[in-house]
């Protein structure tokens, strides 16, 4: 008994580091010098932290990013090629030691910054230097100090060689997808990977987020917005779909990036992020559906999402930061001071002119409000999940390889199945006892000859009778419930 009760004890909770690069810096003159990268690391790091057990940091935040980023300040380092190289050596001492303690280590390398293709081989910028495919291959992909590694890359301009010499969208979709698949990620199991590019590279960047377009959608589906089902975590499938969604309505001229997403081939059902269920959250219910925004107080979207109705919503929030909840017009929905526990967002809402906040004489650069057109304008849930699996399944099976990844089986729609079956049965046996009684009433009314036995029989037979056809009706619901289900699972599972 005791080597079973071991056997079924959770182990020891795994160890989780991040590096997080973010460059500004452009390769040549050809390229333009980036605004946002330094903040947007920043602000992974933000979201990131509270996530992993160590965060190495590496960016040069310019003077207004500091002033909106203090302790992201406090902790940079430089992003050269030492840099990297120490971070690293850093994270893998650490995680030596976690190994040692029996647990599992999973590494997440962020970058946002420019990329291009040189010599045939993609590079990233680095501060005076870069990093090339086979240094990431080395230094990352091939190392086995973690157990699972995580990519997350916002690249401008990365990879897209092809799209300089004129070549269609879909000739560079197409190669886009064969040099990070082909020539790298087959070779990595144990890697999975959000990466994006955008092909019209002015448009990496928008003053309203503050960023990169793909690394405010990643971020917002990382605070639990693309967790459909509610599970506590952000599966890559739940990411891929919740890009698409986000992105489905912008034009490819103006801003739409190129996002390829891949789960860990040793691991298909790994999740991106397991939310830390000791953070603070905003609950969205059910039935609240639309487009809307999360800010923090310094005026900085945190997340942003478009909620279909029929599904619970959680957002994980920074403790020591306050938030406000606004329309996509920017109309203030709800305002949380002091984020703790769960805040459960009530309806009907009323929303009021936003109130903006106290910034503390700090200044946002980039006043101009701007932002993609289209931008989740498409809502997101558990049916745009599965309409988007359904889609990519029948794509994969008309080029004859079913290769997409599904999230895991739930066995919610057989359990509730088998329960309404069984439900369904009691109430037929219960209808067919209370027409037993009605009819032994019946027969005793036709016998009896006191006027008062047969008015009191009379009732009794109406009683029954009325019993049993509730009964029967309610035993046919949950019978049909409870077949539907189970047709449904069937219907579901033959389709995977």
């Amino acid at each position: 008994m005791a080597a079973v009760v071991a056997a079924q004890a959770p182990g020891p909770p795994a160890f989780r580091a991040a590096l997080v690069v973010g460059v500004n810096e452009a390769f040549d003159d050809s390229q333009a010098a980036l605004r946002y990268a330094d903040d947007d690391a920043a602000r992974y790091a933000e979201l990131l932290g509270p996530q992993v057990e160590h965060l190495e940091l590496l960016t040069v935040l310019d003077p207004e990013s500091q002033e909106l980023f203090p302790q992201a300040a406090k902790q940079a380092r430089l992003p050269d090629a030492a840099g990297l190289d120490q971070a690293l050596e850093r994270l893998k001492a650490l995680a030596d030691g976690a190994r040692a303690l029996g647990r599992r280590t999973e590494l997440y390398f962020v970058y946002v910054g420019h990329g291009r293709v040189r010599g045939g081989e993609g590079e990233v910028r680095l501060l005076g230097g870069a990093l090339s495919r086979s240094r990431l291959t080395t230094a990352v992909l091939e190392d086995r100090h973690f157990d699972r590694k995580h990519l997350m890359v916002d690249a401008c301009s990365a990879y897209l060689l092809v799209n300089a010499r004129g070549e269609s969208d879909e000739e560079v979709d197409a190669a886009f997808e064969r040099f990070l698949e082909g020539q790298t990620l087959d070779r990595f199991p144990d890697v999975g990977a959000v990466l994006a590019t955008s092909g019209a590279g002015p448009t990496h960047e928008w003053s309203r987020y503050q960023g990169g377009v793909f690394s405010h959608e990643l971020r917002s589906a990382l605070t639990g917005a693309a967790d459909a089902d509610d599970d506590g975590k952000v599966a890559y499938g739940e990411v891929e779909a919740f890009l698409a969604s986000a992105n489905l309505q912008v034009p490819a001229l103006k801003g739409r990036p190129k996002v390829f997403v891949r789960a860990p081939r040793i691991e298909q059902a790994a999740a991106l992020v397991e939310l830390d269920q000791d953070l603070p959250a905003l609950e969205l219910p059910a039935e609240l559906a639309g487009h809307y925004v999360l800010e923090d107080a310094r005026g900085l979207r945190y997340a942003e999402l478009h909620k279909e109705a029929g599904f619970v919503m959680a957002l994980r929030l920074q403790p020591e930061r306050a938030y406000a909840l606004l329309t996509s017009d920017g109309d203030e929905l709800l305002r949380i001071p002091a984020p703790s526990g769960v805040t459960k967002l009530r309806l009907p809402l009323e929303p009021v002119p936003a109130r903006g906040w106290d910034r503390g004489g700090v200044a946002l650069p980039g006043e101009v409000k701007d932002a993609p057109p289209g931008a989740f304008d498409a809502p997101y849930g558990p049916r745009f999940m599965a309409g988007f699996w359904a889609r990519l399944r029948a794509e994969s099976a008309a080029q004859g390889e079913l290769t997409v990844v599904t999230p895991q089986r739930s066995y919610v729609r057989p359990v509730l199945g088998y329960v309404a079956l069984g439900v369904g049965g009691v109430a037929a046996g219960l209808a067919a006892w209370q027409a037993s009684v009605a009819s032994s009433r019946y027969d005793a009314y036709l016998v009896t000859y006191s006027a008062s036995e047969k008015r009191q029989l009379e009732g009794e037979v109406k009683d029954a009778r009325l019993r049993a056809g509730s009964l029967g009706a309610a035993a046919g619901v949950a019978v049909a419930t409870g077949v539907s289900l189970l047709l449904w699972e069937w219907l579901s599972s033959t389709e995977q």
